[in-house]
């Protein structure tokens, strides 16, 4: 096998940079959502780079297993 990157390989490391970079901005939001009440789920959405607030939910659910909001509410009753 050739020592350079052929173009599926090149596809894949960029999608798994992109998932990698995803998660990250997903854990902070959370961090931030955690520790400050008055974050809105829409503020953390557009600070970390997602391009609508629903497909930061929708993201942030597959992540967490559950939405920011119910994320937040269970953080709150601890």
């Amino acid at each position: 096998r050739h020592s350079e990157m052929n173009a599926q390989d090149i596809i894949r490391s960029a999608q798994l940079a992109h998932v990698r970079e995803l998660q990250t901005a997903l854990k902070k939001a959370a961090a931030e959502l955690k520790k400050d009440p008055d974050f809105s789920v829409a503020a953390a959405a557009t600070k970390y780079g997602f391009c609508s607030t629903s497909y930061f939910i929708k993201c942030f659910k597959k992540q967490f297993s559950e939405t920011p909001l119910t994320f937040r509410n269970r953080i709150e009753k601890k």
